[in-house]
């Protein structure tokens, strides 16, 4: 008699190994870095960065100052963690990012500093994109007071907000707000360069276009995040505040004409048959 052996059935379960604290840590710092980043743009990295060129001396100063206000035991980690930040084992915090970009400014040269806040600036700048249709046959200056309103209305003078101030001491000292007016006075600057540039290619714009070496052109003014295009164009024609092509106007003029027909049709056909039966 053939004896049978049982078989144990076995299901495959997938072998789930759970994640440790500290993975779900280094995703909480690199959200939390990244949202300085987005609130505060490449001042950040250039924070960062200086801090890890800092020579043992001056490295000593800053973590000592770094230890006054936050804690010994924050000066410490700091201080051990400095290797493994570097070459990208543990990632740095929101947190202390944070820290040293409040801290490390008054330890940089005057220089280095107004960088961060010429950073910091263009990076909370406005930004715009703005189309300016112009008829090349029209009066220069007229085309030109167009632009010029443009550019005003666009390239406004602005600082850093008055919550990212509060955020970090140093940017509401004196200095960085004698920096951003001179920023400011720089912006009106390459404001009246970029209408003069606009001014001299003007004419030979014109020129080009009537001679019918081209239907249509553009001209790009960029101030900052400030983009102004002018487009001129023979068929433009200005009403008010707005610009119409030519050809648009003439398919409104053509659809006036359809609608009138179709309204008078009819009664043209009544009395033609009025005029042959009656």
């Amino acid at each position: 008699m053939r004896r049978s052996f049982r078989r144990r059935s076995y299901r495959q379960t997938a072998y789930y190994r759970p994640r440790s604290p500290g993975y779900g840590n280094a995703l909480e710092n690199i959200r939390q870095a990244d949202a300085l980043r987005y609130r505060f743009g490449g001042m950040v990295d250039d924070v960062v960065e200086y801090f890890f060129t800092l020579e043992d001396e001056d490295l000593t100063l800053v973590l000592d100052e770094y230890g006054r206000r936050f804690g010994s035991s924050a000066r410490n980690y700091a201080k051990e963690t400095i290797p493994k930040w570097q070459i990208g084992a543990v990632k740095m915090s929101g947190s202390v990012i944070e820290r040293l970009v409040d801290l490390l400014p008054q330890f940089m040269p005057v220089e280095d500093k107004y960088q961060l806040v010429e950073k910091l600036w263009r990076h909370v700048a406005p930004s715009s994109h703005r189309t300016v249709n112009v008829n090349p046959a029209d009066h220069a200056e007229e085309i030109i007071t167009k632009v010029r309103a443009a550019i005003q209305q666009d390239v406004a003078a602005y600082k850093i907000p008055d919550e990212m101030e509060r955020s970090f001491t140093w940017l509401s000292q004196d200095d960085v707000a004698i920096k951003q007016l001179l920023l400011n006075h720089i912006r009106q600057i390459e404001s009246q360069l970029a209408e003069e540039s606009f001014r001299n290619s003007l004419n030979a714009l014109r020129v080009t276009i009537a001679n019918g070496l081209l239907k249509r052109a553009t001209h790009t003014i960029k101030i900052g995040r400030n983009e102004i295009q002018i487009v001129f164009s023979p068929d433009v024609i200005v009403y008010g505040d707005n610009s119409l092509s030519g050809t648009l106007i003439g398919i409104f003029k053509v659809l006036a004409v359809l609608f009138i027909v179709c309204l008078l049709l009819p009664a043209i056909l009544v009395r033609c048959a009025i005029g042959l039966f009656g």
